[in-house]
Order: C-alpha cells, then structure tokens, then sequence
C-alpha cells in the first residue's frame, strides 16, 4: 500500500475512539513485515505487542514502548502525533475504507505465498491431494479476514491463481 495508506491506518489505529472491528481484524492478521516504510513497520510492531499484552494504544504508550528503537529526526511521540498524521490527512476517504484496502492487499500476498508453496512442493513430488487439502486450509484462513473490501474474494483470487498454475503445469509437461 502507499505510504500514505500506511500512515491513515496507523494514525487511525492510535485513536482507540477510531477503531472499528475492521481494523482489529487488520491489526491480527498483519505483520510489520507488510510495511513498505520502515517507520511505519515499527509503529505497527509496537502497536500489535501493547494490544497483545491488553494495553491501550494510544501515542504516548508508543512512544514509550518505542524509545528503544532508533528514532526519526523528529522523534517517535512527533511522528506518531504530526507525521502519521499530516501524511494521514492527506488521505481523505473514511479510515474503514484504507483498512479494506490494506486487508485487500494483505489477502492478496497471502494467497500468492499459498499458490507459491503449493507450487514449490509440487515440484517436489507432492501429492496433489495433499497440495490441495494444504491450499483450501490456507485459502480458508485468509477468507475468515474477508470484511467485504475492495478486491476478489480470496477463494476467487485462489480459484484464478490455481487456474494459473495448473494451465502453467500443463505447459510445462
């Protein structure tokens, strides 16, 4: 997602007022690694340990639970308050909109990951019963984050990508 997605998210995430269920579903099934700005990367890291370990997320908890970590020029509590939120501003659809948007793009790279590793053991002589039976568990999982977001449902974006991989297969043979 742009960075400005990124920051409206996160801005939005560190209004415990703000959040929706949408966003708690975003908040679970998402990693640090998903962040293409390496700030924001942190943010969400610190953001995931304070609500694991039931606390309220809010600025100053992340600055706090960030100090450790090297910090922009403008420090962790500015970026948290101006930053994400000026880059957030900018944004301007409602915060429900970019949590369907990151999930859409979270849904996405989990299916390919799940097409790849099929992909990968099928070459390795897996069964394709086995493959199968892997890919539904996986696909099922990313379905359970469906909230009605902007792209394919994951099983159509599997059923596509398997179609691929299975026409690919045939012309390899």
């Amino acid at each position: 997602a742009a960075p400005e997605v990124e920051a409206a998210f996160l801005y939005v995430l560190s209004q415990p007022a703000l959040t929706t269920p949408e966003m708690k579903a975003a908040r679970r099934v998402m990693l640090p690694e998903h962040f293409h700005v390496a700030n924001n990367a942190l943010v969400f890291g610190a953001m995931r340990a304070i609500a694991d370990a039931g606390g309220t997320v809010d600025a100053v908890m992340l600055a706090t639970r960030l100090k450790a970590m090297p910090a922009p020029k403008e420090g962790w509590h500015r970026y948290i308050t101006e930053t994400l939120a000026v880059e957030g501003v900018h944004a301007s659809a409602p915060p429900s909109e970019y949590v369907k948007v990151l999930l859409d793009k979270w849904r996405a790279r989990e299916t390919i990951r799940a097409c790849a590793s099929a992909i990968d053991r099928a070459r390795e002589g897996t069964d394709s019963l086995t493959l199968i039976d892997e890919v539904k568990g996986a696909v099922t999982t990313i379905a359970d984050t469906q909230t009605g977001g902007t792209g394919k449902l994951a099983g159509d974006a599997l059923r596509d990508a398997w179609s691929g991989v299975v026409a690919g297969r045939m012309t390899a043979s």
